[in-house]
């Protein structure tokens, strides 16, 4: 096999495995980030079963392999180059949440108002036309660009310093995760509010949440968004190493 392939076919498989494995703790952070009282929130998360968690699963799916292969074919090249990791970091984190906001949007606005595929992609174009699908990019690529630049640049320093063996790559993805989380979990709950179609504006958007939920609103399921990050990364980089598909450096 080609060694160059490695970012495309793995990164597409950990892609698939990372956010399906992933989805049900994203809807509860979906939840979370979207209803304004606790109670609410709790009401509709009693209700929950497997197959609400995954509700929207197919369009979601629809834009992965894109996106993974996208983002980790930036982590390699950083990685060949060994510097400027955080700007590949910033490209590789905004291409990949530019192919996947669509079907994200579609698979949220299904799951929180409880309605088929079909009914919220009629829902979404008769609200917003095109543009609906893609509300919330202003604030995807503003969450990504210090995401990115966190994660590529925690993920290889961790790497260089203390090696990638065994467990190392989970850890380093866990840690990365939770710096990258919480730095940047205000843009993601705008973001989810946006794709929800709340408010004409970004400005809108900030004033319901600040409105409905004060400042701890903005930092709803911080935590929870980490553990796809631990996946993400760890479970590429462990794959890279064991089955020796390092890129040449």
């Amino acid at each position: 096999m080609n060694v160059d392939k490695n970012p495309i076919i793995y990164g597409s498989f950990v892609g698939v495995f990372e956010h399906f494995a992933g989805l049900a703790p994203r809807t509860i952070i979906d939840y979370k980030q979207y209803f304004n009282s606790s109670t609410e929130y709790q009401k509709r998360i009693a209700k929950l079963n497997i197959s609400k968690l995954y509700k929207g699963t197919y369009p979601y799916l629809t834009g992965i392999g894109f996106a993974h292969a996208w983002m980790f074919s930036f982590l390699e090249i950083s990685k060949k180059k060994g510097k400027n990791e955080a700007i590949y970091g910033m490209i590789g984190r905004c291409g990949h949440d530019i192919f996947m906001l669509p079907g994200d949007t579609i698979r949220m606005y299904s799951n929180i108002n409880n309605i088929s595929t079909r009914e919220s992609i009629r829902s979404i174009y008769n609200k917003n036309k095109i543009r609906g699908f893609f509300k919330g990019l202003t604030p995807s690529i503003l969450m990504n660009l210090p995401t990115g630049a966190i994660e590529f640049s925690t993920m290889l320093y961790l790497k260089k310093k203390y090696g990638n063996d065994g467990i190392k790559p989970f850890i380093y993805g866990m840690i990365t995760g939770i710096t990258s989380s919480v730095v940047t979990c205000p843009l993601d709950t705008i973001k989810t509010c946006r794709q929800m179609q709340k408010g004409n504006t970004i400005t809108d958007t900030y004033k319901y949440i600040l409105y409905k939920r004060g400042w701890k609103g903005f930092f709803r399921g911080a935590l929870l968004r980490s553990f796809q990050c631990c996946l993400s990364y760890g479970t590429y980089e462990w794959l890279c190493k064991n089955m020796n598909l390092e890129l040449d450096d």
